[in-house]
């Protein structure tokens, strides 16, 4: 918990330092580490990334945090029946220059009464959780021009949604 809180402090003092990063080495280095957990290493990850938008603008540190916070929740939360885990980006359609990151888990779909509370730091559903991952998650989003959705999906599982600013390769 302690390691949480100062994580969420640091942050929201600490002014985001924007830089060009990679989506796909982002996603492949926090996505290796968690798969280097004994309790996740029966989870299967698919990953589909759209080749137009291979770069997010943000701070790396922050979005590697936040990275971190949303695959270990995603992990966390897979129906140990079927463990899967989908990461896909694609261009966002209204507005030029974002990307859409979406993860999807297999797990039991959040109960509506909890998503507004699910990014309240404290809060957990987990008996063992500090409360500090959505808040580091939707903080690190917000700090670096982007939006945080969850989406609850009957009987299929949880989807969240990043969508963050990114370039665009013409193609």
């Amino acid at each position: 918990m302690v390691t949480d809180t100062r994580t969420f402090i640091e942050m929201s003092v600490r002014e985001p330092e924007i830089v060009q990063v990679q989506l796909e080495e982002l996603i492949t280095k926090v996505l290796g580490s968690l798969q280097t957990l004994e309790r996740f290493k029966s989870i299967s990850a698919e990953i589909d990334l759209d080749r137009a938008a291979p770069v997010i603008l943000g701070d790396k540190r922050e979005m590697e945090s936040m990275l971190h916070q949303l695959l270990l929740n995603s992990f966390e939360a897979t129906d140990p029946k079927n463990p899967y885990l989908r990461i896909t980006s694609k261009t966002y359609p209204i507005l030029p220059n974002r990307v859409q990151i979406e993860i999807f888990n297999t797990g039991i779909p959040i109960k509506k009464e909890e998503l507004e509370t699910l990014f309240s730091p404290f809060f957990s559903t987990k008996f063992y959780g500090t409360g500090f991952g959505l808040p580091i998650a939707e903080l690190a989003v917000k700090k670096n021009y982007g939006k945080l959705e969850l989406q609850s999906l009957p009987n299929k599982g949880t989807k969240i949604i990043v969508t963050l600013p990114s370039i665009e390769i013409s193609g």
